[in-house]
């Protein structure tokens, strides 16, 4: 596990990309947002700390479907498949 800071408006992961990592917010917010065939935005959740995004990457490792954007100055955790799966069997709590 790593800490990453996004700034205001960084794109986290974006719509295709590989599902490799999942993430958990500790401070600032993050819009998860689809892409329109014309080129616009649609926002279909706004997460907040202590919110986790991305965990489908875990499950399914098909590539991303919506993009992540730091709505603000964002701290997440940061966490690889691999890491996940040894918390789960480690502390399946």
């Amino acid at each position: 596990m790593q800490n990453r800071l996004f700034a205001a408006g960084e794109t986290i992961f974006a719509e295709g990309d590989p599902s490799t990592r999942s993430y958990r917010i500790i401070a600032g917010s993050v819009d998860i947002v689809l892409l329109g065939r014309d080129g616009g935005e649609k926002c279909i959740a706004s997460l907040g700390p202590d919110e986790i995004f991305g965990e489908m990457g875990i499950i399914d490792p098909a590539p991303r479907s919506a993009t992540a954007i730091a709505r603000e100055p964002t701290c997440c955790e940061v966490h690889t498949a691999e890491e996940v799966i040894e918390m789960m069997t480690s502390d399946p709590a």
